[in-house]
């Protein structure tokens, strides 16, 4: 797993950066079906033995019935399990005010499902 992740963060760089922050080198990773768009931060990869840490975010078209502009988490998907921890999250207004900002105590980790922006995330980093 370990071997995948570091492949993984070397054809990125490859790749190079698309997305909302280039500074940041954000990749976009998928759109859902309402319009949401999953980026990862390429910079932020690192990986251990069965695990891949990365910063995750989530754009919402302003057409989307939440108010949010975007979601921004750090988090820990554990491959072979196809777990996801949260570390931090932290929702953006589309005003751009913080609305909400949890730890990893506040948000319980969950089994990703198929066919969902947390799936495409895990398949490509592990």
């Amino acid at each position: 797993m370990q071997r995948r992740a570091q492949w993984v963060v070397a054809c990125l760089a490859c790749v190079g950066s698309s997305g909302p922050d280039a500074a940041e080198k954000w990749l976009e990773v998928g759109v859902a079906t309402d319009g949401v768009r999953a980026y990862v931060d390429t910079n932020s990869l690192s990986a251990g033995n069965g695990w891949v840490r990365v910063t995750q975010r989530f754009d919402f078209p302003r057409s989307h019935r939440r108010p949010l502009g975007r979601v921004e988490q750090q988090v820990v998907y554990v491959c072979t399990t196809r777990i996801v921890r949260t570390l931090t999250s932290v929702e953006i207004g589309r005003d751009g005010g913080i609305r909400r900002t949890d730890t990893g105590k506040a948000v319980a980790p969950y089994r990703i499902e198929a066919g969902t922006l947390p799936r495409y995330i895990l398949d490509l980093l592990c």
